[in-house]
């Protein structure tokens, strides 16, 4: 998988300089070559929005593929208007997406801050989706259920 860099503002996750690894791949703008896509089938279609990208770059990295950012190759996608309007349906849908991408592959206690996050907005248990596909993690995929927005940062620890 392969992501173009988002430009005014680029996701914050990191990747490597030199050989572009990544630990997942954003939706916002990439490639997906043939293999991978056969080897995953895509995107999983029960994923609600948002996750779903970090969803796929997990199943591809697990059938041994690589993420990669293409610092060369660059997408316009603006979204600074967001710092400047009430956006608690993205910010639910997003809390929503986090805690299935949790539920899926395994990890619960990351779920259940997700959870928790959604019941103080106010979230109903039966408003939750049902996970309809499990994954296992390898080792190296489960210690990013503990790093914010699953990923290493370019800008913090």
């Amino acid at each position: 998988l392969s992501e173009a860099i988002t430009a005014p503002i680029c996701h914050p996750k990191y990747y490597d300089p030199i050989t572009g690894d990544t630990e997942w791949v954003s939706g916002a703008a990439f490639l997906i070559s043939r293999a991978i896509y056969e080897a995953t089938g895509g995107f999983d279609p029960e994923f609600p929005l948002y996750g779903e990208d970090i969803d796929l770059s997990f199943r591809a990295r697990k059938a041994g593929f690589r993420c990669a950012v293409s610092s060369r190759s660059v997408f316009y996608h603006d979204i600074t208007h967001r710092i400047y309007i009430d956006d608690t349906s993205r910010r639910r849908a997003a809390l929503i997406g986090n805690w299935y991408l949790c539920e899926k592959w395994g990890q619960r206690e990351a779920a259940s801050r997700f959870k928790e996050e959604l019941m103080r907005l106010g979230l109903d248990d039966a408003e939750l989706p049902k996970v309809a596909t499990r994954e296992e993690p390898t080792p190296e995929l489960v210690d990013l259920f503990s790093r914010p927005r699953f990923a290493s940062s370019r800008f913090w620890e």
